[in-house]
């Protein structure tokens, strides 16, 4: 993806103008292909995905090329046409398309407004700082919002790239545990639960009891089935964590390297084959 569709869907990214409703587009595919490179399912949160892929969203990479474009426009020669033409919109006060964007872009990520006047350029790394902040701030909020991400919130401040995710099936339920969508039955029960909102009062009173019934942990049958129970609790699964932190179990702590992600991936595919095979879904 980032090899080959990102270049080619940001070609030429520094004049073009891409409408609002092409640039939701492009991020809800890039979403999708990081959801299938996590191997996630569909009820995952994108700004869990965006998060963990390291990811910069289309609207950032638009920013940033116009930005810089801009800059190298205002230092030009004056006897460049394309000078003339920048120059010519500024002196007769005509907002094109591209340059409201511009505009829009330089203000909202807070970089310093500079006249035809002005001789410096912006540096080109002060200006990526900046939209990453400005991205940071945006995906937080993204984060905040989703009760799902409340551990997820504790250990994570900032959209990183993460080295434990292998393509395996570990792999892919850490990442489901850390972004608060691991298909526990305490998980199931909730989805069940929300659905069932359209069928009558009664059926509704017996279903929720039924469900009740069967939230407790598949493996020891102990305790209610969450991640916390799986990855930390169960004392049937192994091997044992040596960590009382969820959010260290999930891989918060990069002082611990992979040691405790590694040790919660084997419990997890040991949860996940005794789940499959007890209760294939």
């Amino acid at each position: 993806w980032k090899s080959v569709a990102v270049p080619g869907l940001t070609y030429a990214n520094a004049v073009l103008c891409i409408a609002p409703a092409t640039e939701k587009f492009l991020d809800r595919k890039q979403k999708e292909a990081g959801r299938a490179a996590l191997g996630a399912h569909r009820s995952a949160p994108s700004a869990a995905i965006q998060g963990d892929m390291g990811w910069s969203g289309f609207g950032a990479r638009e920013a940033t090329a116009k930005i810089m474009y801009e800059d190298r426009l205002r230092t030009r020669p004056d006897s460049w046409i394309i000078k003339q033409l920048y120059q010519s919109t500024i002196y007769k006060d005509i907002y094109t398309k591209w340059r409201r964007k511009a505009i829009r872009c330089t203000r909202e990520i807070g970089v310093e407004e500079r006249t035809l006047a002005d001789q410096g350029r912006h540096c080109r790394k002060t200006v990526r700082d900046m939209v990453r902040e400005w991205e940071n701030g945006k995906w937080r909020e993204a984060v905040d919002s989703k009760p799902a991400l409340h551990t997820y919130a504790t250990g994570k401040d900032h959209i990183k790239q993460e080295k434990f995710y292998d393509n395996s099936v570990g792999s892919t339920l850490l990442f489901e545990a850390r972004a608060g969508v691991l298909r526990t039955r305490q998980w199931w029960d909730k989805i069940k639960t929300r659905d069932q909102r359209t069928t009558t009062q009664d059926q509704d009173n017996q279903d929720e009891k039924d469900m009740k019934e069967d939230t407790n942990c598949a493996i020891c049958g102990e305790n209610a089935e969450t991640i916390e129970h799986i990855v930390l609790r169960c004392r049937l699964l192994s091997p044992k964590p040596e960590t009382e932190a969820l959010t260290v179990a999930l891989g918060a702590d990069p002082e611990t390297g992979n040691y405790h992600v590694n040790l919660t991936k084997r419990r997890l595919e040991q949860w996940w084959k005794e789940c499959k095979r007890n209760n294939p879904r």
